[in-house]
Protein backbone atom coordinates (compact mmCIF):
# COMPACT_ATOMS: atom_id res chain seq x y z
CA UNK A 1 0.00 0.00 0.00
CA UNK A 2 2.79 2.48 1.18
CA UNK A 3 4.47 1.50 -2.36
CA UNK A 4 1.69 2.13 -4.21
CA UNK A 5 1.16 5.99 -2.71
CA UNK A 6 5.24 6.61 -3.31
CA UNK A 7 4.72 5.47 -6.73
CA UNK A 8 1.50 7.98 -6.65
CA UNK A 9 3.77 10.56 -5.69
CA UNK A 10 6.78 10.15 -7.78
CA UNK A 11 4.09 9.78 -10.88
CA UNK A 12 2.79 13.47 -9.61
CA UNK A 13 6.31 14.71 -9.47
CA UNK A 14 7.28 13.67 -13.19
CA UNK A 15 3.90 14.75 -14.11
CA UNK A 16 5.22 18.33 -12.79
CA UNK A 17 8.42 17.94 -14.62
CA UNK A 18 6.86 17.42 -17.75
CA UNK A 19 4.44 20.23 -16.92
CA UNK A 20 7.39 22.72 -16.53
CA UNK A 21 9.15 21.69 -19.34
CA UNK A 22 5.80 22.21 -21.33
CA UNK A 23 5.39 25.87 -19.80
CA UNK A 24 8.81 26.51 -21.29
CA UNK A 25 7.58 25.11 -24.55
CA UNK A 26 4.30 27.21 -24.88
CA UNK A 27 5.80 30.66 -23.50
CA UNK A 28 8.68 30.13 -25.74
CA UNK A 29 6.63 29.53 -28.70
CA UNK A 30 4.09 31.82 -27.93
CA UNK A 31 7.13 34.60 -27.76
CA UNK A 32 8.56 33.42 -31.11
CA UNK A 33 5.69 33.36 -33.09
CA UNK A 34 4.68 36.44 -31.68
CA UNK A 35 8.03 38.98 -31.23
CA UNK A 36 10.21 37.38 -34.10
CA UNK A 37 7.19 35.72 -36.56
CA UNK A 38 5.04 38.51 -35.59
CA UNK A 39 1.73 36.44 -35.51
CA UNK A 40 -0.72 37.63 -33.86
CA UNK A 41 -0.84 36.61 -30.16
CA UNK A 42 -3.90 34.42 -30.12
CA UNK A 43 -2.52 32.92 -33.30
CA UNK A 44 0.81 32.79 -31.47
CA UNK A 45 -1.02 31.27 -28.80
CA UNK A 46 -3.04 28.79 -30.56
CA UNK A 47 0.10 27.33 -31.81
CA UNK A 48 2.05 27.55 -28.47
CA UNK A 49 -0.21 25.63 -26.86
CA UNK A 50 -0.67 22.84 -29.26
CA UNK A 51 3.01 22.39 -29.51
CA UNK A 52 3.07 22.17 -25.64
CA UNK A 53 0.24 19.43 -25.58
CA UNK A 54 2.40 17.09 -28.03
CA UNK A 55 5.61 17.96 -26.36
CA UNK A 56 3.83 16.83 -22.98
CA UNK A 57 2.01 13.96 -24.46
CA UNK A 58 5.30 12.68 -25.57
CA UNK A 59 7.31 12.84 -22.27
CA UNK A 60 4.26 11.80 -20.25
CA UNK A 61 3.80 8.63 -22.76
CA UNK A 62 7.40 8.02 -22.35
CA UNK A 63 8.04 8.78 -18.46
CA UNK A 64 5.26 9.25 -16.56
CA UNK A 65 2.85 6.72 -17.79
CA UNK A 66 5.15 4.57 -19.62
CA UNK A 67 3.71 1.64 -16.86
CA UNK A 68 0.09 2.20 -17.71
CA UNK A 69 -0.01 2.50 -21.22
CA UNK A 70 -3.00 0.87 -23.05
CA UNK A 71 -4.42 0.45 -26.54
CA UNK A 72 -2.00 2.53 -29.38
CA UNK A 73 0.38 5.05 -29.38
CA UNK A 74 -1.97 7.12 -31.65
CA UNK A 75 -5.23 6.59 -29.30
CA UNK A 76 -3.19 7.85 -26.50
CA UNK A 77 -2.40 10.72 -28.44
CA UNK A 78 -5.38 11.64 -29.85
CA UNK A 79 -7.02 10.88 -26.44
CA UNK A 80 -4.78 13.64 -24.37
CA UNK A 81 -4.84 16.29 -27.16
CA UNK A 82 -9.09 15.54 -27.14
CA UNK A 83 -9.07 15.77 -23.36
CA UNK A 84 -6.77 19.15 -23.86
CA UNK A 85 -9.06 20.82 -26.04
CA UNK A 86 -10.92 22.51 -23.00
CA UNK A 87 -7.09 23.70 -21.83
CA UNK A 88 -6.99 25.07 -25.19
CA UNK A 89 -10.34 26.94 -24.56
CA UNK A 90 -9.29 27.41 -21.02
CA UNK A 91 -5.25 29.03 -21.97
CA UNK A 92 -6.35 30.77 -25.04
CA UNK A 93 -9.65 32.45 -23.28
CA UNK A 94 -7.36 33.94 -20.11
CA UNK A 95 -4.68 34.85 -22.61
CA UNK A 96 -7.16 36.86 -24.46
CA UNK A 97 -9.28 38.84 -21.07
CA UNK A 98 -6.31 39.22 -19.55
CA UNK A 99 -4.05 40.69 -22.46
CA UNK A 100 -7.85 42.98 -23.13
CA UNK A 101 -7.82 44.18 -19.28
CA UNK A 102 -3.57 45.41 -20.12
CA UNK A 103 -1.61 42.14 -18.56
CA UNK A 104 1.33 41.44 -20.59
CA UNK A 105 0.57 38.60 -23.06
CA UNK A 106 3.79 36.17 -21.66
CA UNK A 107 1.96 36.73 -17.58
CA UNK A 108 -1.47 36.65 -19.31
CA UNK A 109 -0.42 32.86 -20.73
CA UNK A 110 1.38 31.62 -17.74
CA UNK A 111 -1.76 32.42 -15.95
CA UNK A 112 -3.75 30.21 -17.77
CA UNK A 113 -1.16 27.42 -18.21
CA UNK A 114 -1.05 27.55 -14.42
CA UNK A 115 -5.16 27.58 -13.99
CA UNK A 116 -5.48 24.27 -15.86
CA UNK A 117 -2.89 22.10 -15.22
CA UNK A 118 -5.25 20.57 -12.20
CA UNK A 119 -7.74 19.14 -14.87
CA UNK A 120 -4.72 17.95 -17.21
CA UNK A 121 -3.51 16.37 -14.38
CA UNK A 122 -6.94 14.16 -13.61
CA UNK A 123 -7.79 13.98 -17.53
CA UNK A 124 -4.52 12.03 -17.57
CA UNK A 125 -5.08 9.75 -14.35
CA UNK A 126 -8.32 9.07 -15.10
CA UNK A 127 -8.69 8.73 -18.98
CA UNK A 128 -5.98 8.69 -21.07
CA UNK A 129 -3.27 6.49 -19.46
CA UNK A 130 -6.27 4.60 -17.31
Amino acid sequence: MIQVKNREYIRILKFGIVGGSGIFVNEGLLWFFTEIMGFFYLLSGLIAVEASILSNFLFNDVWTFSDRRNGSFMNRMLKFNFARGIIILINVGILWALTSLGVNYLIANLIGIITATIFTYASSLKWVWK
